[in-house]
């Protein structure tokens, strides 16, 4: 958590290897991922990390199905866990074929979970999962967030000004100006 331009997006960007740190290393799931080349840490990324961005990221010509299954399409190893089964899990079954731009706020961040989850990656990375929706949608959200990637068995890193979402959370860290704060 923290104000706005104090970090977190960036944060996160360096997390998944697209920004490179001003000091110290990144390891996630035992793989130092600045030691790594471009190429290395790209193939990395696709394979080891879930996005989930504020406004959900979605092709809005592609359905739900298509979009969770396109980090497949491009590559991601497939996981333990379907499309189908993440689309069913989070609530979509009634809106896999149905494209993205006729769906809700709250079906497009859960289409989005489902797509970061698919192909089963180490890390997820949620940036303002909740920050466009309303109340109910955002509590609603936040839930499936929460529980895929428990499900799933996956780290969780969420950047957020929702102090609901921080709370349902293991561990809340501020930062402040680029650097984390003791809470």
């Amino acid at each position: 958590m923290g104000p706005s331009g104090g970090g977190k997006s960036t944060l996160l960007s360096v997390l998944c290897g697209l920004l490179l740190p001003t000091g110290g290393t990144v390891d996630v799931a035992g793989t130092r991922i600045y030691d790594l080349t471009l190429r290395q840490r790209t193939a990395w990324r696709l394979s080891s990390v879930g996005y989930v961005s504020q406004f959900g990221g979605l092709l809005d010509e592609l359905t739900v199905l298509e979009n969770v299954e396109l980090p497949l399409r491009i590559g991601r190893p497939a996981g333990s866990v379907s499309a189908i089964e993440l689309i069913d899990s989070l609530g979509l079954s009634d809106c896999a074929t149905s494209r993205a731009d006729e769906l809700s706020g709250g079906q497009i961040q859960r289409t989005a979970i489902a797509r970061a989850l698919v192909g089963s990656p180490h890390l997820l990375l949620a940036d303002e999962p909740t920050g466009a929706l309303d109340d109910d949608s955002s509590a609603e959200v936040a839930r499936c967030l929460i529980e895929a990637s428990q499900r799933a068995g996956t780290a969780l890193v969420v950047a957020t000004h929702d102090a609901d979402l921080a709370r349902q959370l293991g561990e809340i860290r501020l930062l402040r100006h680029g650097r984390l704060v003791s809470r």
